[in-house]
């Protein structure tokens, strides 16, 4: 069976550290024994990049 991965970056504002654009959010509804889905927030890191992505 195809089984397919998603990680899903967010980038936070500045200025409040919240998350930009949300759409991760809904995303996370999804349940499917097929997929794996990954919402990483990039937060604090000062970087486009989240710091746990490696552990996804």
């Amino acid at each position: 069976a195809l089984k397919i991965a998603i990680l899903a970056v967010d980038p936070s504002r500045r200025k409040t550290g919240g998350a930009l654009l949300g759409d991760r959010i809904r995303m996370n509804a999804i349940d499917h024994p097929n997929i794996y889905m990954r919402s990483l927030a990039t937060r604090v890191s000062g970087n486009e990049i989240p710091e746990h992505l490696e552990d996804a």
